[in-house]
């Protein structure tokens, strides 16, 4: 749940310049580039500070849409430049979006931090994006080498989802792949209206790799370890951060997940006293299970109120 120390360094003098522009004075607020069903995690936020005695700064987010969209995304990006007293924004969430409205923050001089958006083009938005995560390229560039140095795989397949994370995943998977010595079969995009199974079935007559990787969401990751427990029996499925909602692959697996390795940015230690009062906090508040998601747009929310209180 916690970032490098120098990373939240070097985002601090970053973004710490630009508030000072920003706030002109004037007490500065913190956007929140979620939809309304996002706002559980203000609450989140909210008691996390009050535990640490900290100040709680005014949050501003979309109170109305019921869930994230481009066009929401840009209409509420330029309500945040519009309003003189933002002087940070934290999110979207993804990184269709998050690419999506950086050209508008970074003209505003408006710093703006991205939780758990992977998309590679996101180093080059601008100098106010920021994201606290490992680039798709890092991420597929270990999923690679976990397949082939850990699991021993030297054939492969990759689904990936046909957008910014999917696309992006499945180019780093492949490039390391190949330079390490492993062979990737072919590369497959999938849908959510795609017959899985059918389309297992077809790859699995092709080819006979030793892992199968998914550039793609816990939904989709779900439906390929169903198909291949049904046509590739023992075939590791690989996935990277998007699929880490265990009852989906549960689900299409029969509740049994050997087999099925999900890269993580978080995962939770009970042995740590603040991972442990972080988990209290997302059940009270969230209802659930702990997630890679919640912590790092709790930190991403904390960081952002640090960085606000020097202005």
């Amino acid at each position: 749940m916690r970032r490098t120390t120098l990373v939240v360094i070097l985002i601090a003098l970053a973004i710490g310049a630009s508030l000072f522009v920003r706030a002109s004075g004037r007490r500065p607020v913190i956007g929140f580039a979620y939809a309304r069903t996002g706002a559980a995690y203000l609450d989140l936020a909210r008691s996390a500070l009050a535990e640490r005695g900290v100040a709680i700064p005014e949050f501003v987010h979309d109170s109305v849409s019921p869930q994230e969209t481009s066009d929401g995304a840009l209409a509420q990006a330029a309500a945040f430049v519009d309003r003189n007293d933002v002087a940070v924004v934290v999110g979207p969430s993804n990184s269709r979006h998050a690419l999506a409205t950086a050209p508008a923050y970074n003209a505003a001089g408006l710093s703006h931090i991205v939780p758990s958006a992977t998309s590679r083009r996101l180093r080059d938005a601008g100098g106010a994006t920021f994201t606290l995560v490992p680039d798709d390229s890092v991420e597929g560039d270990f999923l690679a080498r976990f397949g082939r140095h850990t699991l021993q795989a030297r054939r492969a397949v990759v689904f990936y989802v046909n957008d910014e994370y999917g696309e992006g995943l499945r180019a780093g998977i492949v490039a390391t792949f190949g330079a390490i010595g492993g062979v990737m079969e072919e590369a497959i995009p999938i849908g959510e209206e795609m017959d899985v199974a059918t389309l297992m079935a077809s790859v699995m007559r092709r080819h006979r790799p030793d892992v199968i990787f998914s550039a793609a969401r816990s939904y989709e990751t779900g439906r390929l370890l169903g198909a291949a427990r049904q046509y590739a029996p023992g075939v590791p499925v690989v996935a990277g951060d998007g699929a880490y909602l265990p009852a989906q692959p549960e689900r299409f697996a029969g509740g049994d997940l050997s087999g099925l390795y999900v890269l993580s940015f978080w995962v939770y230690d009970s042995t740590d006293a603040s991972h442990r009062a972080f988990a209290d906090r997302v059940r009270r508040i969230l209802g659930t299970e702990p997630t890679p998601e919640d912590a790092l747009t709790e930190d991403a929310l904390g960081l952002a109120t640090a960085l606000r209180s020097t202005a």
